[in-house]
């Protein structure tokens, strides 16, 4: 029998499976994929890379080999820039984060922690016991079991335990848009596009934004008021429509996957069914998708996870003071999104209504452009002096 398992090989999983194997507990992680995949790079502050001292990974490792300043070019119908906000106006403080470089980095450091990392596996379910879990899952065919004292689902947004009858969900929608979005693959050359930066394109309806994902992958996607009667797929060829450029660019690339719809909304589990299970990452609570710091938070979880597991495990502790401790965590968790979204916007409300009533671009200013605003307000910078700066990039 081991001490904990982990399903779900990402940023969280595979940074708690490193911090629990250093301080000496046998771990299994578990993952479907072989090895990461491509996935949107996601945004990081400089100051925080100082988290992964902890497990051995450097601050200078992390800026050489996955991260790059953050630039977001907004573009009109066809295709001139009217806008660009490059890492410059963020003080070189912001990082974009590669994370097919970034959670290849973090599984090699938890495999040379001593995790024995279990992949590409099919996990079908976990069974409690009062003294220990077994985790059933299929590698190559065959059926398995691995029983261990703890079990962590850190399987992301598809969760493991989200569609478990025992487990309640609370979910909130957080506005009326949708996000419609789809990756393609092949030679990119149009000079309207680069791979240094994000683009955002106005259309009518919202925007479409362009992402780099590799250097030969794209994320292409809409966001615009939700319409669950149309088929996404026709709802994205629609908006694409309208921008002739960017409609010859995706004719020579070859679409990866069907359209995908994400709501903007966030989830919370409201039971603890064990106290041998923990809960992690955006399995037990998802924030904005479009606006969460998705990074920051699961490693700090991850760190406040290690401490819980690490006192479930001690012996001569009642069942009841760990149910406890497990709803003191969930509670914590909560807490510590709540935090770190002050954080980085501030009061959300008061600033959205003062940067919206400015007016900057225009009177439907992009969720993104709204983002990168209360990202600046949240962390100390005056409305005021962000709008002002913003005005000089553009001339106004």
């Amino acid at each position: 029998m081991i001490d904990i398992g982990i399903i779900g090989a990402g940023p969280a999983g595979s940074f708690l499976a490193s911090l629990l194997s250093k301080n000496g507990f046998s771990v299994s992680l578990f993952d479907k994929q072989k090895s990461p995949v491509p996935h949107l790079p996601e945004t990081l502050f400089a100051e925080k890379l100082n988290l992964f001292k902890e497990i051995g990974v450097s601050s200078k490792k992390l800026l050489k080999d996955c991260s790059k300043p953050i630039s977001v070019s907004f573009l009109n119908s066809l295709g001139t820039q009217s806008l660009n906000i490059t890492h410059k106006f963020f003080d070189n403080s912001w990082l974009l984060i590669d994370r097919l470089k970034f959670d290849e980095i973090l599984l090699k450091c938890a495999e040379k922690s001593g995790v024995t990392y279990k992949a590409p596996v099919t996990v079908d379910s976990v069974q409690f016991y009062s003294n220990y879990c077994e985790v059933a899952y299929r590698e190559n065919g065959k059926n398995n079991i691995e029983e261990c004292r703890i079990v962590v689902d850190a399987s992301g947004k598809s969760a493991l335990f989200l569609s478990a009858p025992e487990r309640k969900i609370k979910r909130r929608i957080l506005d009326k848009n949708m996000c419609i979005f789809s990756h393609f693959e092949g030679t990119i050359s149009d000079p309207k596009f680069s791979f240094d930066s994000m683009s955002i394109i106005e259309i009518e309806q919202g925007h479409i934004f362009v992402i780099p994902v590799s250097p030969n992958r794209i994320s292409v996607g809409t966001i615009l008021l939700k319409n669950p009667e149309l088929d996404p797929n026709v709802i994205f060829e629609n908006c694409i429509n309208q921008i002739s450029w960017l409609k010859e660019l995706l004719s020579k690339l070859k679409k990866v996957f069907p359209c995908v719809r994400v709501e903007n909304q966030s989830y919370s589990g409201t039971k603890v069914c064990s106290p041998r299970y923990v809960i992690l990452g955006d399995s037990s609570y998802l924030s904005d998708p479009f606006f969460c710091n998705g990074l920051e938070t699961s490693i700090t979880m991850a760190k406040n996870a290690a401490e819980l597991i690490s006192y479930l495990l001690k012996k001569n502790i009642t069942y009841s003071d760990k149910i406890q401790k497990c709803k003191d965590y969930k509670s914590s968790y909560k807490k510590t999104i709540q935090l770190l979204g002050t954080k980085m916007y501030g009061d959300l409300d008061k600033n959205v209504s003062i940067i919206q009533q400015k007016t900057l671009v225009d009177p439907h200013i992009p969720y993104s452009l709204l983002f990168f605003l209360l990202n600046l307000c949240g962390r100390g910078k005056d409305v005021k002096s962000v709008l002002q700066k913003l005005r000089a990039n553009i001339g106004n």
